[in-house]
């Protein structure tokens, strides 16, 4: 089972945020120069430790988190077997969470689809652009699961978005060998949610997070 957890950075007041952070991520988002980007970072350090914590059952305070040489954050400790991914698109902040596999999220406002569509050539195969046949939209959901799927490799953009194609029903490399597990896609309030899992036929669900409490 994976489980994805949301919050709106519109709806969710920053105090409510701030109270599940550390110093360190305050200080963090204080980098960013706009007040929504800095809504977004502060978003995912609360969902990360609001929920994680919930699930190992210790103080949000005290989980410790590393990062791999891409970047991509882990659950130091306590040991869990849980892995976890964050993604964060427009007024849309996510949380994927996943037991004994590996997880990948991306989050894409459904208006930025024209963006998309503008570098389809550099960011797409010929293959995948064949398949999209110039739809906007559906270039917006291969590029929402490929962010997902190179998240899951633990790589991001270290690996580049034409070494993979998500056209097809599995995900797999350019050259044709298979990539693991499966991508689900899912339409939620005007974002478009991508959520690749290691794993094949793994159910996914959907919970708005509640950070107030």
């Amino acid at each position: 089972m994976i489980s994805i957890h949301t919050v709106s950075i519109r709806t969710t007041p920053r105090s409510a945020l701030v109270r599940w952070c550390s110093a360190a991520e305050i200080e963090r988002s204080a980098r960013y120069l706009q007040s929504d980007d800095q809504l977004r970072c502060l978003a995912a350090a609360a969902l990360r430790r609001a929920i994680l914590s919930d699930l190992v059952a210790v103080a949000p305070e005290a989980l410790r988190f590393t990062t791999n040489a891409h970047g991509r954050p882990a659950l130091m400790w306590p040991a869990s077997g849980l892995d976890f991914n964050c993604a964060h698109g427009g007024d849309l902040v996510g949380l994927a969470v996943a037991l004994d596999q590996q997880v990948g999220l991306d989050i894409e406002p459904l208006a930025h689809a024209g963006r998309v569509a503008e570098v389809a050539a550099s960011v797409f195969t010929e293959a995948e652009r064949a398949s999209a046949a110039g739809d906007a939209k559906m270039l917006l959901e291969y590029w929402v699961r490929k962010e997902a799927v190179l998240k899951l490799l633990g790589t991001g953009l270290a690996t580049p978005p034409l070494d993979i194609e998500v056209h097809l029903d599995a995900p797999r490399w350019s050259d044709g060998r298979p990539l693991p597990g499966q991508v689900q896609v899912r339409e939620l309030a005007g974002h478009l949610l991508a959520v690749a899992g290691s794993q094949a036929r793994t159910a996914v669900s959907y919970v708005e997070a509640t950070l107030s409490g």
